[in-house]
């Protein structure tokens, strides 16, 4: 029975995503109660309605906007894909891109410049910040950004900070907010974990520092209610990709 088939095939996929998810949550060692309100946060993302939008509708807002949000699902590297085709696209429209990240710390600047401008080689650097202690995720993920930002002479901004959820948001909102404040005529790109960039947690700390008005973007990747929702629509079990509108400034890749 396909029908059967397709339901079997739907749980096996949920379960390997769920383990996923586990896996990246259980590098978070604080599993607090802050943690689980962030998740809880996300999780309203059930009831939201979308519209499926073409890949043109998207990049028009992105070329549009001047701080853009992107979603880094840590265990899955479409995420840190995704974000650089969304910088080299950036990159033709003449753009120039100052690029801010969650997995290194802000203490840790100096060090960033230093390979970006060839001092240090990746070993180096990777040595330096501690890289498989204080961030724990595949390089193989980021490597690539790093030689794009090397090659194209583009900035990179650390984000991360010791303390819990809410005062790392409010440790990278001031770093992205200055930063903002000196290069205002860039654009700004952030990857930073999924649970950060729901729009009352990161975006609205930075719009509050920031004494103008800025257009803003925040992209999700792979949103799991509207994931499943799509894929339980499906008559097939498969939904493809696709790029799905939340709001005016708010999208996800699904």
């Amino acid at each position: 029975n396909m029908n059967d088939l397709h339901s079997k095939l739907l749980q096996t996929r949920r379960e390997i995503y769920i383990r996923l998810k586990e896996t990246a949550v259980s590098y978070n060692v604080q599993y607090s109660v802050e943690l689980k309100r962030y998740l809880h946060a996300q999780e309203a993302y059930e009831n939201k309605d979308f519209d499926i939008v073409s890949p043109e509708d998207f990049l028009n807002s992105a070329e549009n906007s001047q701080v853009i949000y992107i979603g880094d699902f840590h265990t899955f590297d479409q995420s840190s894909k995704n974000f650089n085709r969304l910088i080299k696209f950036l990159l033709k429209q003449d753009k120039k891109l100052v690029i801010g990240l969650e997995m290194v710390s802000s203490s840790e600047q100096q060090k960033i410049n230093s390979f970006l401008k060839g001092q240090i080689t990746e070993k180096e650097f990777l040595e330096d910040i501690n890289y498989k202690e204080s961030w724990r995720f595949p390089w193989v993920h980021y490597s690539e950004l790093f030689n794009l930002a090397k090659e194209r002479e583009i900035s990179i901004v650390g984000l991360n900070s010791e303390g819990n959820l809410e005062s790392r948001d409010e440790h990278a909102a001031n770093i992205i907010s200055k930063t903002f404040n000196k290069n205002n005529q860039a654009q700004f790109l952030i990857l930073f974990g999924e649970l950060h960039i729901l729009p009352d947690k990161l975006p609205q700390k930075v719009n509050n520092k920031i004494k103008v008005n800025i257009r803003d973007l925040i992209i999700h990747q792979n949103l799991d209610s509207i994931y499943w929702k799509q894929i339980e629509n499906s008559e097939n079990g498969r939904i493809g990709s696709s790029i799905v509108k939340l709001g005016e400034n708010e999208f996800s890749l699904q």
